[in-house]
């Protein structure tokens, strides 16, 4: 799309025009002039959020663009090309808060996405970011939440210190130890979802991966049963965890016995089946359902109802009993062959509409 051509056109036709391009073309466009990017601005382009991608093998950030019917890669951004010394290519000045910076665009051969290259100063590396995560949340009117998707190796040698509001740690496997040194270096206010094997069980009880208000860890068989009671958010679900009945019982009189105000649900999806669930009940003074109380069901609203499906989110609490704690707290505990569910009532809960529609495929925290 010519530049010129675009601005040729009323507001309508140009936002129809936009909103059909990709959103890699989109940012190109914004760098040709300011009246451009000020028109791209004008569109509503509903967006969610934006994450930085670190996943890639040669290890290039890539920008995706979260709106409400998917996710869009926007940018790479490189640090080589004064090594390379790519002649041919157009020189922009990005201006954000007042300061001016060089880049040069090119195309990822691989994939043809635009590619963002920086000459390679430390300071510009660790400005960068920054720098195209104001531009694009500007450009796109999105939250200007920092979001992360990261793997092992990112996470071992992560360079900076945030405070973030999603990570997402994929791949085979990652150590305890990688796990405490990123969150040392990086405090997550809304969503951790590990889905990498975590090897041995060194996490520690102050770890800032315990202190995100939510929690997924995909794969938790390596991991002792203690570390339910180090969770100090809201949602929290473990995956794949070799507990035993025993260990409901000692994650249910811990809660009974804490000041713990803040949890409201605690999943944990069992390697094997629960074979006596009756013994859980049995140790406890259990308050059997009562409609006046509160409602049948209990639906979990976080980032995971999109991550997840539903029999791990939304329960019938008919099938469970309730407890209720010195400070009047009634919390429902709920088992079903390999699924343990603890969640607390608020008193403002209402009852879920039926049927559940939910789309469970986002691949990330929203």
């Amino acid at each position: 799309m010519n530049a010129l051509k675009l601005l040729e056109f009323p507001i309508l036709i140009q936002h129809l025009i936009l909103k059909s391009m990709s959103k890699s073309e989109v940012l190109c466009l914004s760098f040709v002039s300011l009246r451009t990017k000020e028109i791209i601005r004008t569109v509503s382009w509903k967006a969610i959020g934006i994450f930085y991608d670190f996943r890639r093998e040669d290890k290039k950030p890539q920008f995706i663009l979260e709106l409400p019917d998917d996710d869009y890669k926007v940018t790479l951004i490189s640090f080589d090309f004064l090594a390379k010394m790519h002649r041919g290519l157009k020189r922009y000045k990005m201006m954000e808060d007042g300061n001016v910076f060089n880049f040069r665009v090119s195309f990822d051969s691989t994939e043809g996405e635009p590619m963002l290259e920086w000459i390679f100063e430390d300071y510009i590396r660790d400005l960068s970011f920054e720098i195209m995560h104001c531009y694009l949340c500007n450009l796109f009117k999105a939250p200007n939440d920092l979001q992360l998707l990261i793997n092992r190796e990112i996470a071992k040698e992560f360079p900076f210190e945030r405070d973030v509001k999603n990570v997402f740690l994929d791949g085979n496997y990652v150590d305890s130890e990688d796990i405490n040194k990123f969150f040392d270096k990086v405090e997550v206010s809304n969503c951790i979802w590990i889905r990498s094997l975590i090897q041995d069980d060194d996490l520690r009880e102050n770890s800032n991966v315990f202190k995100s208000n939510t929690l997924h860890i995909s794969n938790s068989r390596n991991l002792k049963p203690n570390n339910y009671n180090k969770f100090q958010g809201i949602h929290a679900v473990f995956s794949f965890a070799p507990v035993k009945e025993k260990d409901l019982v000692a994650f249910i009189y811990h809660w009974k016995e804490s000041k713990n105000t803040k949890l409201q649900s605690m999943v944990i999806h069992s390697s094997s089946v629960f074979r006596h669930p009756e013994y859980v009940k049995s140790q406890f003074i259990p308050i059997e359902w009562d409609p006046a109380t509160r409602p049948s069901h209990y639906e979990i609203k976080s980032a995971m109802v999109k991550l997840l499906p539903p029999q791990l989110t939304l329960f019938d609490c008919t099938k469970g009993f309730d407890i209720r704690r010195k400070d009047g707290r009634l919390a429902t505990v709920f088992i079903e062959r390999s699924i343990f569910a603890f969640l607390v009532w608020s008193g403002n809960e209402v009852q879920p509409t039926f049927p559940d529609n939910r789309n469970f495929n986002r691949p990330h925290f929203t």
